[in-house]
């Protein structure tokens, strides 16, 4: 996720479970948008996320917003569900 700030993830053949986001910088904010409802990414809380709850959409354009400032584990801001 080096530099970026919005990843779209793609349809999947079947689903796939995002466990980290790597070459973060500290203190990156990356909004991670649902691009297809086929078979969306889903991230789940612990390991290297804390989020207010997994992240499972199900609509294209549902997103959700994390913050690293150590440049490997991730804390929910916010998501939206279209």
């Amino acid at each position: 996720v080096a530099g970026k700030r919005v990843i779209r993830t793609p349809a999947n053949a079947a689903p796939i479970a995002i466990t980290q986001l790597t070459e973060a910088a500290p203190d990156q904010i990356v909004t991670v948008v649902c691009g297809s409802s086929v078979n969306p990414n889903t991230i789940a809380d612990g390991g290297n996320f804390l989020l207010a709850g997994n992240w499972s959409p199900n609509t294209a354009g549902d997103s959700i917003t994390l913050l690293t400032t150590d440049g490997t584990t991730w804390m929910e801001l916010s998501r939206s569900d279209n």
